[in-house]
């Protein structure tokens, strides 16, 4: 949540009418990542107001926020693509999303009234329905929430209205309610963000008078309310928390009320400083979001040149502050990028953006297409703070609760995997984007049906192979396996599309002639095969894992680094039948892992169920947790057509003995998997939670009771 994005907006218009649309300044960083430009779109695409607008991101890459209806503004969830009307409490016309966790839950706030009328009561957004939190009794009529993590804890403010300091902080999940989460010794509190291990920023008064002595903080259930301080001056607020427990925000940095961007490490505050030099208009920065590498998002200004202030969006890293207008490709020319308002674990970031042409506000979403390096970000040497002696003074009416197992950001999440419709000839959107070097990292795949001639020697818990097979047809039904390269270096992998070498295996309906399409994360094709011989062939050949079949097809490529690439599979001249998608690790040495595998088809019944291999890498003695999941009906809310309506999964081993089986997954394993931040997003859909030793591994999803449709299967490694 961002808690500013208000007087970021009033101005907006205003530089747009004295600096008309500026140029972008300054040079690009040697160093600096480049991006893509993906406008998210609208809820009202006719006529009248046409906005929408960003306000956080989850390493799925789904953004929460708000955009007009067609009425009023609505809360609004974008992903891939889609724009989800998430709706109001019965009886209003108004709603905001200010918060998205890993599983694409949104908070917010809805008006609440049966006969209309402006309360705002804090909102969850999940599964179609908007659940009504109410208010903190004793603080006003009015709520609103800015933060959930995976567990499903809320957190927000309340008080007799919602845009002033007037307000106390709560937390609420569904057990315990609404409570208050007290102050720093003064009379108002607001919480804004909530990470997975239930740590908690936000700003509150410390009791040196009425609206001069915010100062940010950090709270648990077992420290209760401890004080972050200041770089300079007397004020200071905690807008994000990561899931290292860092925190990002604003402080005052002198008298006259300037204010910086800070990243507090858990021991000291660091002043990011701000791009508009020492002018007192310019010098001025705001931080609202920050990712596991420590690379923080905002807002700050061009250097003064004379009528109004000219705000850009930044992303700092490298201890660098940088102007996202300067990085961003050929996509970005249309849009003018002013508040950066989140950035995920992949380096995704969600920008609040005015479209040129038609002077809209827009949100929409910078992907990474350069090679930076994810690294922790080093941070600057200059005022260093240290973090004042805690002071804790829980409100009486907030009840201290356990700390919660700190839950782990899933990489993938049901509502987000599938790619849109797949037809000869299109460009696919890519499964996911999903987050290197954070764990659950889904795991590698071994082929479950037709072994290949040679497998390269497996290092200790590094995954090698990633397979899956299902029946190919056209459009939605196409084979799509979505997988990244986490870590920072480039990594040379071969991709193979087989179906005629199946039927010599004795599969009956096996593919005749593949075809293999890959694309990067934006969506642009990188290369393209049909059979194998006619490319590439001695490369190929040299990997000792070439396709037995002339009209199968691979391709052997060098992919950068902590990227999520996308193949997919068809039947030559859209020609159905049971297929197998692959990636092979053939650069084993390089600073990068093969991983993070979701794999889209058609499931029939009996040899055209899905069926998704992987290999547990390691010593003999070690175990390694995994989630394997199948989804189906959460897929539909996407608007994808025909998709399976109650998969089943089963888990075997290499010698073909039962692992475990599962329907839905509440059934079995509901702690660890929700633990994990795994859940699915429907009921139906199924799961389980193994401790596996080294080896290979089969997971079959079909239909229960033969039923057919699109479904998913997903691997995770949990750490």
């Amino acid at each position: 949540m961002h808690p500013y994005r208000f007087s970021v907006r009033v101005s907006r218009t205003f530089i747009l009418l004295i600096l008309g649309i500026a140029g972008a300044s300054g040079q690009r960083s040697a160093q600096a990542q480049t991006y893509h430009v993906t406008d998210l779109g609208t809820i009202n695409t006719n006529t009248g107001v046409i906005s929408s607008h960003p306000t956080g991101i989850n390493n799925a890459g789904q953004v929460s926020g708000y955009s007009y209806s067609g009425t009023s503004n609505h809360a609004a969830r974008f992903t891939n693509g889609l724009v989800e009307d998430l709706g109001v409490i019965p009886g209003g016309e108004i709603s905001t999303g200010w918060g998205i966790n890993g599983l694409g839950d949104v908070v917010g706030d809805s008006q609440y009234s049966v006969n209309g009328g402006s309360i705002r009561h804090a909102a969850l957004f999940r599964n179609g329905t908007v659940t009504d939190l109410g208010f903190l009794p004793g603080w006003g009529n009015y709520a609103r929430a800015n933060g959930i993590n995976n567990l499903g804890e809320v957190v927000g403010h309340s008080g007799t209205s919602l845009d002033t300091n007037v307000t106390h902080a709560f937390i609420w999940d569904e057990m315990n309610g609404m409570r208050d989460l007290g102050t720093l010794g003064g009379a108002y509190a607001k919480a804004f963000s909530i990470n997975n291990s239930s740590k908690v920023t936000g700003r509150a008064d410390t009791g040196g008078g009425f609206g001069s002595n915010f100062h940010a903080f950090i709270w648990d259930a077992a420290g209760g309310m401890r004080d972050l301080g200041v770089i300079a001056g007397s004020s200071s607020s905690g807008n994000f928390i990561n899931a290292n427990g860092h925190v990002v925000g604003w402080s005052s940095i002198a008298v006259d009320n300037r204010r910086h961007a800070f990243l507090h490490d858990g021991t000291t505050m660091h002043d990011l400083g701000a791009i508009g030099d020492n002018d007192f208009f310019t010098d001025r920065s705001e931080a609202y979001g920050v990712n596991i590498h420590d690379v923080v998002v905002g807002t700050t200004y061009r250097p003064y040149q004379g009528g109004a202030a000219y705000a850009i969006a930044f992303v700092y890293r490298n201890g660098e502050m940088l102007d996202l207008e300067t990085l961003v490709d050929a996509s970005g020319a249309d849009y003018r990028l002013y508040t950066a308002t989140g950035i995920n674990d992949a380096g995704q970031i969600a920008v609040d953006a005015i479209k040129i042409s038609t002077n809209q506000s827009r949100a929409v979403l910078l992907t990474p297409t350069g090679t930076a390096t994810p690294a922790p970000t080093p941070v600057p040497t200059p005022t260093p703070v240290p973090t004042p002696t805690p002071n804790i003074t829980p409100s009486p009416t907030a009840t201290p609760m356990a700390t919660p197992t700190p839950s782990i950001t899933p990489a993938l999440t049901p509502t987000v995997t599938p790619a849109p419709s797949a037809t000869p000839g299109s460009t696919p959107t890519p499964i996911a984007t999903v987050t290197p070097e954070v764990t659950p990292t889904p795991i590698a795949t071994a082929t479950p049906s037709a072994a290949p001639s040679a497998t390269p020697a497996l290092p200790p818990a590094q995954p090698l192979n990633i397979s899956t097979r299902a029946r190919v047809q056209g459009g939605e039904s196409a084979l799509i396996g979505g997988f990244i390269l986490t870590g920072p270096n480039p990594k040379q992998v071969i991709i193979r599309a087989l179906g005629p070498s199946l039927g010599a295996n004795g599969m009956i309906g096996a593919l005749a002639d593949t075809t293999l399409d890959v694309y990067d994360a934006s969506g642009q094709l990188l290369i393209s095969n049909d059979n194998w011989e006619d490319s590439q062939r001695a490369q190929i050949e040299e990997t000792g894992v070439a396709p037995s079949h002339v009209l199968e097809s691979a391709i052997v490529v060098t992919l950068s680094g902590n990227s999520a690439y996308t193949a997919v599979v068809r039947g030559k001249n859209g020609e159905p039948g049971i297929g197998l998608v692959e990636v092979y690790d053939l650069g084993l040495a390089a600073n990068s892992k093969l991983g993070n595998i979701s794999t889209r088809g058609l499931i029939e019944q009996g040899d055209n169920v899905m069926i998704g291999g992987f290999i547990v890498g390691g010593n003999a003695a070690e175990r390694t947790r995994i989630v394997v999941r199948a989804i189906g009906p959460s897929l539909s809310g996407l608007g994808l057509s025909n998709a399976l309506l109650d998969p089943t999964l089963t888990l075997h081993d290499s010698n073909g003995s039962v692992i475990g089986t599962n329907d839905n997954w509440r059934d079995a394993n509901q702690p660890e998997i929700a633990a994990a931040g795994l859940a699915p997003a429907d009921d139906r859909e199924a799961a389980l939670f193994a401790s596996l030793a080294p080896g290979a591994y089969t997971a079959i999803v079909a239909g229960k009771a033969n039923s057919t449709g699109v479904g998913l299967v997903e691997a995770y490694h949990v750490q």
